[in-house]
Parts: C-alpha cells; sequence; structure tokens
C-alpha cells in the first residue's frame, strides 16, 4: 500500500474495514495531470465521454498507471445530494452543537 496514494476507486467494499478514505468530490489538478487527463479523454469515444462520471475517471487514470495523490480530511464535512440530505445534516448539527459533542460526519454507529 502507497501512503498518501489513491489505489482503487468504485468497487463495492465486501466490509467496512476495507474502507480507507471516502471520495469527497474535491479535485485539484496540477498543469501536468490536467495534461495527463487531457490525453486519456481524447482517447475516449463521444458516447464514453457522455457516460463518464469523476469516479470513473479517476479508475481510468488508475489503471492507466497514473499515480493519484490523496489528502485526508478530518471530519466537518459531509455528502448532501439533495435537498432532503440537507435538512437532515442540519438536524444532526444543530443536536450535536446543542449538546457540546465533537462533530462528525459518519452517523453510523
Amino acid at each position: 500500500e502507497k501512503r498518501g496514494q489513491l489505489l482503487e476507486i468504485g468497487d463495492k467494499a465486501q466490509s467496512m474495514t476495507e474502507i480507507a478514505g471516502q471520495y469527497m468530490g474535491l479535485l485539484k489538478f496540477t498543469p501536468k495531470g490536467w495534461k495527463i487527463v487531457e490525453e486519456q479523454l481524447n482517447k475516449l469515444s463521444q458516447n464514453q465521454l457522455d457516460r463518464l462520471d469523476m469516479t470513473a475517471l479517476l479508475r481510468l487514470l488508475l489503471e492507466q498507471g497514473v499515480a493519484i495523490n490523496v489528502v485526508p480530511v478530518e471530519g466537518k464535512w459531509c455528502e448532501v445530494d439533495s435537498e432532503h440530505d440537507l435538512r437532515l445534516y442540519e438536524k444532526k448539527i444543530y443536536q450535536v452543537d446543542k449538546s457540546d459533542r465533537c462533530w462528525i460526519h459518519d452517523w453510523r454507529g
């Protein structure tokens, strides 16, 4: 395992212990890195491009042997995909703030 590098993305985990991190959707490319991305995108058909999401792009880059560095983020973020998510998280954050507990986005247990 290479510390600080993305090794795989998008596969279904067999258990929670297999998960070392979660993709939060923020990316920063160096000029050299963006050139590599453009080269890979130019190899794809229009149909492939139309179906491509960021997770699939990152997986494609990994399959091509591109090193992708990651930056760990400790707490205080959550993924909001809908207005329902936003209301749920606002409620959870309010509850935590009232109790003076540490805020964390992972409420699984």
